[in-house]
């Protein structure tokens, strides 16, 4: 018997619900009662409802999994370096999927709100009684003209 590829709100709700729950889409699409991951990967690229429910699912799904990490530290009985690969590779999918909320943050200034700028000046200098231009000077400072 050959996989499900019609989509129904059934099918749908079952999908989100296990993606919401911290469950892979290919561990999901492996069961024959339901699509193939392509097809739900269309579904998510052609049904704009749909969309908008797998990418909230997918979004919890991560937070979900973010949390479990605690849980998989706290977890004596098992190996602490099988924790650790474990808890690095969740971290290191997260931050790929939402680099905004997971990823490492960089910040080049105290304040996203006015960050860093560079101004580069040209100063011309002409010696006295010539039109000529002799040398430039480059001057990266704040704007404005601080130093």
């Amino acid at each position: 018997m050959g996989r499900k590829s019609t989509y129904t709100d059934e099918i749908a709700d079952e999908i989100c619900e296990r993606l919401a729950a911290g469950e892979s889409l290919r561990a999901i699409c492996n069961q024959l009662e339901f699509p193939s991951e392509a097809a739900v990967r269309g579904w998510a690229v052609d049904n704009a409802e749909f969309s908008a429910r797998y990418s909230r699912a997918r979004g919890i799904g991560l937070d979900t999994k973010a949390e479990e990490t605690m849980e998989i530290a706290a977890d004596r009985a098992r190996d602490p370096n099988c924790r650790r690969i474990e808890i690095d590779a969740i971290k290191w999918f997260a931050s790929k999927l939402r680099p905004d909320k997971y990823g490492d943050r960089v910040t080049m200034a105290g304040d996203p709100a006015a960050p860093l700028q560079a101004r580069v000046v040209v100063e011309h200098v002409n010696p006295p009684g010539t039109d000529k231009i002799d040398k430039a000077r480059f001057r990266l400072g704040p704007p404005g003209g601080g130093k």
